[in-house]
């Protein structure tokens, strides 16, 4: 259980990484 949860916090940090991600490389597309 303790893992579960773990696992889907860490699928959150990750997926809320990929969106900075993503709106870093399109504000420098923009500024481009």
């Amino acid at each position: 259980m303790a893992t579960n949860i773990g696992g889907s916090m860490t699928m959150r940090k990750t997926q809320a990484n990929i969106e900075a991600l993503w709106d870093i490389s399109l504000l420098r597309f923009k500024e481009t």
